[in-house]
């Protein structure tokens, strides 16, 4: 098994949630760098600047909205994966919407285990 060193990138208008998952994620050391943002213009600044590996972006923020955010990043960069995260409900709806979007997918922020994100890098460990 690789070490598992790798750049993930939370993007979500809601402060506490930012600080409690980002901390979460950097306890697991499941990655070696956890980079957060509270803004659809902050994702696309920090993946052009960044090698982030795996970007865990919120349906709703002001702004750019997630699925905006999400087609942008997909264009910039289609091989990001990325993976859509709300508490809202419309699960179906709402999936499909991401995976148009470019998202591989939809979780609940109820679901956000670190593990579980390791089912979304592009490459094994």
């Amino acid at each position: 098994m690789n070490k598992l060193l790798h750049t993930i990138l939370i993007v979500d208008d809601n402060p506490e949630f930012l600080d409690d998952l980002r901390a979460e994620l950097e306890a697991s050391k499941l990655f070696s760098q956890v980079l957060t943002t509270s803004n659809g213009l902050g994702a696309l600044q920090l993946v052009a600047e960044q090698d982030i590996e795996l970007a865990l972006i919120d349906l709703l923020m002001p702004g750019m909205n997630g699925l905006a955010t999400t087609a942008a990043l997909h264009r910039f960069q289609p091989t990001l994966p990325i993976v859509i995260m709300s508490n809202e409900p419309g699960r179906q709806r709402i999936t499909e919407a991401a995976q148009h979007a470019g998202a591989r997918a939809f979780l609940s922020k109820a679901e956000l285990l670190p593990l579980k994100l390791l089912d979304y890098f592009p490459f094994s460990f």
